[in-house]
């Protein structure tokens, strides 16, 4: 045995070291009967302290109901919890999911603000506020077709506000123009009806452009107006090629002479909207119809003469005898008729479509002998039927009933070597009808009852005098 702090070898049973003086402790060695002895008596402690295995079975069993029964306890609790809050909301109004929404959405808590907004627009679909609140929500949550939809239906909404109203237009142009969706833009404000909503978004207003004048034919030099909002810009060809920005720009009324046309243009917002085409096709044709013939020439004549004009087919004639131009409202040539006494100025044009001719001049003088003026005439026939008892007053106005006569001045005709002014009698039962056809004579104002014979003239086949 050595020692432990110098490892000098040391006696038998020797309890200091010689060399460093150190204590020697000695552990005395146990018998191995005494050892085993002790080994089993520990064992039996062991197996004394240890629960018999049914006994911990249950008891491993107990343990285990318990957390079973915190468990159920647990979901019991959320359920009355969820039913509790449940059983309230079934008695909540819209204006109710509103005000809860509007607290979940100050919380951040999207998710539950957008399905009270949701609850309070489907107790009461015309809850607009809720709706653009809603909105709000789809659009931080990046929910764009949700967005759409929802600012699509508040645009149809007629409860809307007009300033709400805007501003939805503008939260919608803003999304599609974000989303390079100038088409929807385009369509969006050229389908809406509101003029504030049109002012406010006029940049990116882009209607169809629209011309002045309808497509088609014509006999004329037409100017062509093409019309669109000022604030763009309006680009055209008129070849019948597609037009684009590069094409040329409208500044004012495009001249359209003789030719085929086809007039093809874009209107261009200030936003960059472009429009739909709108397209228009001309045919201006200025081959002008030929003057009209009048065979009758100008002069001075003794004896009635007929004014004969010969019309080209598919043409019409036109005078006047005021020393005007002739146009559509002036007195139209259908047959030969008779030159009026005294000095007359005509003037006569061909038209065809909307082409006039040049006009042609005729100066007619026409003297007949006699005394007596038209006016004169006329007086002289109501003193006669007024002498006759066919008529009260020269007013026409008959004795014994409410019939009322008028006298027309037809013409003048040559009988027998006399002139006579031709009046037509007509009533108040029929003004439209002829009742008697009478004769004034120009010389000596004696009056005869006429027949009208044809379409252009007048014969003396009974003279009644008085």
């Amino acid at each position: 045995m050595k020692c432990p702090s110098c490892g000098k070898e040391l006696q038998k049973n020797s309890l200091f070291c010689e060399q460093c003086g150190k204590e020697i402790y000695v552990v005395p060695d146990f018998e191995t009967e005494v050892e085993n002895n002790m080994e089993e008596h520990l064992e039996k402690i062991k197996n004394s302290l240890e629960l018999p295995e049914m006994l911990q079975t249950t008891l491993h069993h107990k343990k285990l109901y318990y957390w079973l029964g915190l468990l159920c306890l647990l979901v019991i609790g959320f359920v009355v919890i969820f039913l509790v809050q449940h059983s309230s909301h079934e008695n909540w109004d819209a204006l109710e999911y509103v005000e809860q929404a509007r607290k979940e959405f100050t919380k951040g808590d999207f998710d539950k603000a957008s399905t009270y907004f949701e609850e309070a627009i489907a107790l009461d679909p015309e809850r607009t506020d809720a709706m653009q609140e809603l909105a709000e929500i789809y659009f931080l949550t990046n929910e764009k077709e949700k967005y759409e939809n929802l600012l699509k239906r508040l645009l149809s909404n007629t409860l809307l506000a007009e300033t709400d109203l805007i501003s939805c237009y503008g939260k919608l142009i803003a999304f599609y123009n974000t989303a390079g969706e100038s088409q929807k833009i385009r369509e969006l404000l050229c389908e809406c009806e509101n003029e504030a909503v049109r002012k406010a978004y006029e940049e990116y207003y882009a209607p169809l452009p629209s011309f002045s004048v309808q497509e088609g034919y014509y006999t004329k030099v037409m100017p062509v107006m093409i019309n669109g909002p000022k604030n763009g810009v309006i680009y055209y060809t008129q070849d019948g090629t597609e037009p684009t920005t590069d094409s040329k720009k409208y500044e004012g009324p495009i001249i359209l002479e003789e030719g085929d046309y086809t007039i093809r243009a874009i209107y261009v917002s200030k936003a960059n909207i472009t429009s739909d085409e709108a397209k228009a096709s001309y045919h201006i044709d200025l081959s002008r119809p030929e003057p009209p013939v009048v065979i009758t020439t100008s002069g001075i004549y003794t004896e009635p003469t007929y004014i004969e004009v010969e019309i080209e087919e598919n043409t019409r004639v036109y005078y006047t005898t005021d020393g005007s131009i002739p146009n559509e409202e002036a007195m139209l040539y259908e047959e030969p008729f008779l030159m009026p006494l005294g000095k007359t100025v005509y003037r006569f044009v061909s038209m065809k479509e909307d082409l006039v001719s040049e006009v042609v001049e005729r100066i007619y003088e026409l003297d007949i002998p006699h005394k007596l003026s038209e006016e004169e005439a006329r007086n002289h026939l109501l003193a006669y039927l007024m002498q006759t008892g066919r008529i009260q007053d020269y007013f026409g106005n008959t004795l014994n009933s409410d019939k009322v006569y008028y006298y027309t001045y037809l013409t003048y005709c040559v009988i027998r070597e006399k002139m006579y002014y031709v009046f037509r009698e007509s009533s108040s039962d029929s003004e439209m009808e002829m009742t008697q056809l009478y004769g004034v004579d120009a010389m000596d104002g004696s009056v005869v009852t006429l027949k009208y014979e044809n379409d252009i003239s007048y014969s003396l086949v009974e003279i009644n005098n008085p």
